[in-house]
């Protein structure tokens, strides 16, 4: 028993001891599938991250590989791999290789003119996989089969400090050009600023120059390099420097731009200039210099003072001639008179200004002549009669004329008019129209055609009108009817034209209509007409003169002007643009033009000059040198506006023009307008369509004007429009504005308004509309 059981204890400690190795065995054998689960999900870990890592490779848009120490390719992004295999220049530098070839080898059968850059690369390469150092980058070109591209290298060591190396090829083309094209600018406007005949600089704050132009170089004698970082001391005569620092301090205090004059005499002639200068502000609105224009106005001067002689000459002549002139304000107060007409009235100068008709006339004239004044103001229309008038020396007939006088911004403020003794033409005329036969040989070898016509029917023509109508003899054209000899398009026109004369008894100054010859040909005619008795019958005496040729000239003139209206907006990237145009005559006063300042600047301009035909053609293009004169030197619309009122005084006589001008900051977002006598613009700005009225009198209406200017920021979709007076009464109608507003796009609102102008006869001025749409 005691055997039995002693056995049996040893089988329980084996059994025990295999059994706890078996234990051990599970535990290691669960150790080993938790290894191996873990090593999977390393490996997944790591495959995963590699993708990762590749996905951002092939994000870049640079060519970049990887190398080993050796050189060796490891890695490519896409952009490596879908480099152009073709291009022999691009793969001189490796690129498009593929992953395992050796990048020295490759860079090696670069051809001999890449050789000296390529020895560079290589060199720089290494010196990075050596540990000499940290980074390398180098810039290089390669002509392709696009032309001439720019790429920037830049190699950097392998964070793990493993070895190893990344590159990475990346086109800078772009910024290459667009280098270039900033160098030929800032070239072309160093051109203009030397070809301007004015003294221009720039200065900073301490009073040192930054930029000068050839004319201002010359003026002190020194090259602009001898200029450049000098102040005003170590330029010019102490006293000069003096007075020129305390104008620029002027300047920096007041933050606004001032204009002085100034003389000199030497060799015993005067000599003035005029100087502008003006704050120069960055981006946070803080003064960081002064820039300045200098100009010689002596001939301005001598030419002012010569218009002074010349008005006082002009007010000697008034006073002598044979009519009686005058002006009157809204309440027909007398403002001013010519001597004539003091001397008609049997008073002086002095006794009859502030005065009015009833202190001066008889209650009944009086009244009469107020009347007059009354609705010359109300009809806002020019009167022309002829009337018997009561005088120191009796009865005398005498041709009145009286005009309205307009406000700068509309209105009537007042009339004027003249007095013309015509006694001696109504003596005249009386003895013309008892003799017909002496009316005939007054007549009858005038270069005109001159017909008479009784209830419309032609009982008289001198010899001219049998050119102009293409008639053999008299008995072809007396007794037409002269409806038969004017084209029916003017056949209203006509009917008007006899009730004035015969009814009213105006005269018609020439009035410009198409007649038919008698062998159907049409040509243009100016007519003038009058009314005369003849044979004892009321009667219209017409004069006419062909212009067809004339009008053809005017015809292709205009035909050019239109051209010039086909202004495109310079960035069409940056906005969308529309306009239309409708002159209410053959040649209009209205013009407009944008001036490219760079890449996200442009200023424009609309203007309105006063005036019709060839003239105002003419002034057009005065206007249009002035405004590409002045944006060529400042991008400010209200210094551009003070730079044309003085060249709209000097060049443009007595002529005006209304005009708005406006420059958009893509950059900045923001547009600055600035107003001459075009006081009102619309716009859309954030879905709100307003009218902004900013105030100005027109260019070349004073010597010193006061603009006003001001800034508006916009966003895409924000609209901008510009336009003249002739489109302000519509603009103002209501039903109108709604209509444009709920159109979509400016091609809707421009066929919108030519429509609305052209159907509805609104078209009584000429009108020209420029739409801005931001993108």
């Amino acid at each position: 028993m005691g055997r039995k059981t002693m056995i049996s204890r040893q089988m329980l400690e084996k059994i025990k001891t295999t059994r706890d190795k078996v234990r051990k065995f599970d535990r290691i054998e669960q150790q080993l599938e938790m290894i191996k689960k873990n090593m999977k999900e390393t490996e997944k870990l790591l495959q995963t991250s590699d993708e990762i890592n590749q996905v951002i490779l092939n994000s870049l848009t640079a060519r970049i590989a990887l190398l080993d120490n050796e050189g060796d390719i490891i890695a490519v992004n896409e952009t490596w791999k879908t480099a152009v295999q073709s291009n022999d220049s691009q793969f001189a530098f490796g690129v498009g290789a593929e992953v395992g070839l050796n990048y020295f080898q490759l860079c090696e059968r670069a051809p001999e003119q890449y050789a000296n850059t390529i020895r560079h690369i290589v060199s720089g390469i290494r010196s990075v996989l050596e540990g000499a150092k940290n980074g390398f980058i180098s810039e290089y070109f390669c002509n392709t089969a696009k032309g001439k591209r720019w790429f920037v290298l830049r190699v950097t060591p392998f964070a793990s400090g493993d070895g190893g190396v990344v590159i990475s090829h990346l086109d800078s083309t772009s910024r290459k050009q667009a280098e270039e094209v900033i160098l030929q600018k800032n070239a072309q406007l160093t051109a203009i600023l030397d070809n301007i005949p004015h003294l221009a600089w720039l200065k900073d704050k301490q009073n040192r120059y930054i930029a000068v132009n050839e004319s201002f170089a010359k003026s002190v004698v020194l090259t602009k390099e001898q200029i450049i970082g000098k102040t005003v001391f170590d330029i010019f005569p102490e006293g000069k420097a003096q007075e020129i620092s305390a104008k620029d301090i002027e300047v920096i205090v007041s933050k606004k731009q001032i204009a002085y004059e100034q003389y000199t005499i030497e060799d015993d002639k005067k000599y003035w200039v005029e100087t502008f200068k003006a704050p120069v502000f960055d981006e946070n609105d803080n003064i960081i210099g002064i820039a300045g224009l200098e100009k010689d106005i002596t001939h301005r001067k001598q030419t002012r003072e010569a218009i002074l002689q010349r008005e006082a000459q002009l007010k000697a002549i008034l006073d002598n001639i044979p009519y009686y002139a005058w002006l009157k304000d809204r309440d027909g107060k007398y403002l001013a008179i010519n001597r004539g007409f003091a001397e008609v009235c049997g008073l002086s100068v002095e006794q009859i200004i502030g005065k009015t008709v009833f202190d001066i006339y008889p209650k009944e004239i009086a009244e009469r002549y107020w009347l007059d004044d009354i609705e010359v103001m109300k009809s806002m229309k020019h009167v022309e009669v002829e009337e018997i008038r009561e005088g120191k020396m009796g009865s005398f007939w005498v041709e009145k004329y009286k005009t309205p006088i307009y406000a700068e911004k509309g209105g009537v403020i007042g009339t004027t008019g003249f007095l013309k003794d015509i006694t001696e033409r109504k003596r005249a005329e009386k003895l013309l129209r008892e003799s017909e036969e002496r009316y005939r040989k007054l007549v009858e070898l005038s270069p005109d055609t001159i017909c008479v016509h009784v209830e419309g029917k032609i009982v008289f023509a001198n010899y001219a009108a049998l050119k102009l109508f293409g008639a053999a003899s008299f008995a072809e054209i007396i007794g037409k009817q002269v409806n038969e000899m004017v084209h029916h398009h003017y056949h209203e026109i006509l009917e008007k034209i006899m009730k004035s004369v015969l009814i009213e008894g105006k005269i018609m100054k020439p009035v410009q209509q198409k007649m038919v010859r008698l062998d159907g040909t049409i040509i243009d005619v100016e007519v003038s007409s009058i009314s005369i008795n003849y044979q004892g019958k009321p009667a219209v005496q017409a004069v006419i003169r062909d212009i067809t040729e004339r009008k053809r000239e005017v015809n292709k003139a205009a035909v050019i002007q239109k051209q010039g209206m086909e202004a495109k907006f310079p960035l069409v990237n940056r906005a969308n643009f529309d306009f239309f145009y409708l002159a209410a005559d053959t040649i209009s006063g209205d013009l407009f033009h944008f001036y490219h300042v760079q890449d996200d600047s442009v200023i424009g301009f609309i203007g309105d000059v006063t005036g019709k035909g060839v003239v105002a053609a003419l002034n057009n293009s005065a206007v249009k040198v002035l405004f590409y004169e002045a944006a060529s030197i400042t991008t400010n619309p209200l210094e551009i506006l003070n730079y044309m009122n003085r060249g709209v005084g000097e060049n443009l006589s007595e002529d005006y023009v209304a005009a708005c001008c406006f420059s958009f900051d893509f950059c900045g977002g923001k547009v600055t307008v600035a107003s001459a006598g075009i006081n009102i613009f619309d716009c859309e700005i954030d879905g709100h369509y307003s009218q902004r009225v900013i105030k100005g009198p027109f260019l070349g209406m004073f010597k010193d004007c006061m603009f006003e200017q001001q800034t508006f920021y916009f966003h895409k979709g924000d609209r901008f429009y510009f336009y003249t007076d002739g489109l302000e009464e519509v603009l103002n109608n209501t039903d109108v504005l709604e209509k444009l507003i709920s159109l979509q796009t400016l091609q809707e609102q421009k066929a919108y308004l030519r429509r609305f102008l052209l159907d509805t006869g609104k078209l009584k001025d000429d009108s020209t509309w420029l739409g801005i749409e931001i993108k």
